[in-house]
């Protein structure tokens, strides 16, 4: 069929996604897509709330959700989409769509021996979709003929009526090494927002590969602004429903409302609320909202979990859509010749360390990252987000003679004023800078020594003052930043929110590093330095 012979509601977008625009040689079947939302609406049933043992009858959205989902055929007439990402705000009923998908991706999708995962960070998370899936089995004879629940592993196997182990959904935490070497039918992940790393998805994205018609299915809230797992796929389902990348195989509906809308006007909230007045109700929205114009934290919840806004933390220390804008015109090549000052962050030789170069005439900075190589390959997420910024060091550590001699080579290029450095770490680099003739600084890391250059770098950065040159890597340590405020409110210093976070900050820290070493030649209290050799700041 094409698209003019289909009605009129099949032809109509979804969450601004056309999934008829890069078809390409892929054909919808109307008749499978109205036979998909009947089995629902006649054997799925809610299983929370007033709509307790309901039959869940689908509203349009939902509609619209399965029946593309399955209608779509390729030519040799498996289906088309391999993934789908619903991002949706809280109480939109997601659960019961995810259930519902769980039940007949493991006994009617026409695939013998359907390992069916359902996924999220913690194991009770992923309990949700499953529970609502057992409730549908036992409560419907038609679904659950032949099925068997297995309450010890949390899972449900399907026998067909030839007595062959047919199908089989099973719940699994986020533990990579768990689903290694295992090739899913499908799998749904639930609540990508609390992902926090790649390990999970990349091992059930790989393991589909040898299926005919594998499902990959993604559910989420907003996340933390910023670069995680979750911001990643929504980043590239934005592009595909958007048009900007070509991949028939995924279907995005997303339901968020822009950073930059009004999120005082009701209008906004319905269009990212496909539920309204059905699962979720417009006198809760109003009471959350209420808390949230009276905090900063509570504003913070409301944009992220009921609109679906991907803004930063309330305790965050750099507001980000500050960051975006900070740009100039200078070029990389006309800070050539120019005043640098240079900052070493050796936080760690098995992970990403940085070394910052600011220019304080231009207002410019950009950064080196080393990290070894073995943390590169263990790190899906470096690939996938710095792979061109990062310097890869061969090994598992880094060997800081590279960053010597880089620094070495750049000696001509710019007029290195001074280098600052933390001695944890960089002790030895440190002295062997000094004998190269380098005038190193050793800059204090106590709030006191860091509260003014934070400030200033802040005020910067919220001027838009501050040409980063657009570095993915520097922005995704700006994101992972927060701040730690002394007892009396006066003092700050930088610190990562929770100390085991897999975030980096690193650059952020010799960035402001380099703002001290520019406030103190500023205001002249830096002692007459030796000419070579390390003086204390």
């Amino acid at each position: 069929m094409t698209r003019e012979d289909v009605p009129e509601f099949w032809r109509e977008p979804i969450a601004g996604f056309d999934p008829w625009r890069d078809a390409g040689d892929c054909v919808f079947d109307v008749k499978v897509a109205e036979k998909i939302i009947a089995f629902i609406e006649t054997h799925c049933r809610h299983s929370k709330a007033q709509f307790y043992g309901k039959l869940f009858i689908l509203e349009d959205w939902e509609k619209k959700i399965f029946g593309h989902l399955f209608g779509w055929k390729r030519p040799n007439g498996k289906r088309r989409f391999r993934y789908i990402f619903i991002f949706i705000p809280r109480k939109n009923g997601k659960t019961q769509i995810a259930a519902a998908l769980l039940i007949i991706l493991t006994k009617y999708d026409g695939e013998l021996g359907a390992d069916v995962f359902c996924c999220a960070a913690a194991k009770s998370q992923a309990s949700i979709v499953y529970d609502a899936a057992k409730y549908m089995v036992l409560t419907d004879e038609s679904i659950g003929k032949g099925m068997r629940i297995w309450k010890s592993t949390k899972s449900i196997e399907y026998t067909d009526k030839h007595g062959r182990p047919a199908g089989m959904c099973k719940v699994l935490a986020s533990d990579g090494d768990l689903i290694l070497g295992t090739n899913p039918h499908a799998y749904i992940v639930d609540e990508v927002l609390a992902q926090k790393k790649f390990d999970i998805m990349e091992n059930l994205e790989s393991g589909i590969g040898m299926r005919e018609q594998p499902l990959g299915i993604y559910l989420s809230t907003a996340a933390d602004d910023g670069y995680n797992p979750c911001n990643i796929k929504i980043d590239y389902a934005r592009q595909v429903r958007d048009g900007l990348v070509e991949d028939p195989t995924y279907f995005p509906v997303l339901y968020e409302l822009p950073n930059d809308a009004d999120w005082h006007n009701e209008d906004n909230w319905r269009k990212v609320n496909p539920n309204l007045g059905v699962t979720v109700q417009i006198d809760f929205l109003r009471s959350e909202f209420a808390k949230a114009t009276k905090s900063k934290v509570e504003e913070v919840k409301f944009k992220r979990r009921y609109l679906n806004m991907s803004i930063a933390s309330a305790d965050s220390w750099i507001n980000m859509e500050d960051w975006k804008n900070c740009m100039n015109d200078i070029k990389r090549e006309d800070l050539d010749g120019q005043r640098c000052y240079v900052a070493v962050d050796l936080a760690d030789t098995t992970d990403i360390s940085a070394v910052m170069f600011y220019f304080p005439d231009h207002q410019s900075c950009f950064g080196y990252y080393y990290c070894p190589d073995a943390a590169f390959q263990n790190k899906i997420e470096y690939g996938l987000m710095f792979k061109d910024e990062l310097r890869i060091i061969p090994g598992s550590v880094i060997d800081y003679e590279i960053i010597r001699e880089d620094i070495k080579s750049l000696k001509e290029k710019y007029n290195i004023l001074k280098i600052g450095f933390d001695p944890w770490h960089a002790k030895e680099l440190s002295n062997n800078l000094a004998t190269d003739g380098f005038e190193m600084i050793q800059v204090g890391q106590s709030a006191k020594d860091m509260t003014d250059p934070i400030k200033q770098l802040e005020a910067q950065i919220r001027k838009h003052d501050l040409n980063h040159f657009n570095s993915q890597v520097l922005k995704w340590m700006a994101g992972n930043c927060f701040l730690w405020t002394d007892t009396n409110k006066k003092a700050v210093k930088v610190i990562k929110k929770n100390k085991d976070s897999p975030g980096k900050i690193d650059g952020m820290i010799a960035l402001t590093m380099c703002k001290a070493l520019e406030i103190a030649d500023n205001i002249n209290t830096i002692e007459e330095p030796f000419k070579e050799g390390i003086t204390f700041l």
